[in-house]
């Protein structure tokens, strides 16, 4: 959106701890290998919950709420993104190239291409077929997993307020205030309140009312 905005050089990951499972220690150390000149920050749950604190006050009730921490993680790294910007990957996301390499390919991809490279990814092996392989493979789509913005970009404002939205409408749901409901199971609500299917609605909804253009 809004041309090729310049992204801090920055790579944020999130984890309980700094002391990572055994599948993910080698996580960090391949991220900074690929970017020694990107900042790396790696947040822990008592960081992120200062953050909201501190910088996203109005949040912070509703962050303490949540019932599921996945959600906690969710609206955090919209948060970080929104005060920092750069780059931010699940920790189970790892690329196979420099994040220069990936976001100029990408840009040079037309619809044609990304359909290709789709039907690509899909034919390899089911054990080798992951959503990790895919950003890899593609770095076009939207993904949940790995999130790139600018400082302060209103797209990342609009969505955390919206997010708090629905949090209260479903909140009015459970006590019977309304009829309307957006989840009716955990998982629903995780990815529906504030996880992917949320953040594609409501980028898309935000984007039309900033009259912003999305390249997907």
């Amino acid at each position: 959106a809004q041309g090729r905005a310049a992204i801090p050089r920055i790579i944020h990951q999130m984890y309980r701890t700094t002391e990572l499972p055994e599948d993910w220690a080698h996580v960090p150390r391949a991220w900074k290998q690929l970017h020694a000149d990107y900042q790396y920050m790696l947040w822990t749950d008592e960081q992120l919950r200062q953050l909201i604190a501190e910088d996203y006050p109005w949040l912070l009730a509703t962050y303490d709420a949540y019932p599921h921490d996945t959600q906690r993680w969710d609206a955090s790294r919209f948060a970080i993104l929104h005060k920092y910007g750069g780059v931010y990957a699940d920790l189970d996301l790892e690329l196979h190239m420099p994040l220069r390499q990936a976001f100029d390919r990408a840009a040079g991809l037309d619809d044609s291409s990304r359909a290709t490279n789709y039907r690509e990814w899909a034919a390899l092996p089911p054990d080798n077929r992951t959503e990790a392989s895919l950003v890899a493979w593609d770095f076009s789509g939207w993904n949940f997993a790995f999130l790139a913005y600018e400082r302060d970009h209103p797209l990342l404002t609009s969505v955390t307020r919206s997010i708090v939205e629905l949090v209260l409408g479903q909140w009015d749901a459970m006590r019977g205030v309304t009829n309307r409901t957006v989840c009716n199971s955990a998982v629903s609500c995780v990815l529906r309140v504030t996880g992917p299917s949320a953040y594609s609605s409501l980028v898309t909804t935000a984007a039309r009312g900033l009259n912003l253009s999305l390249i997907h």
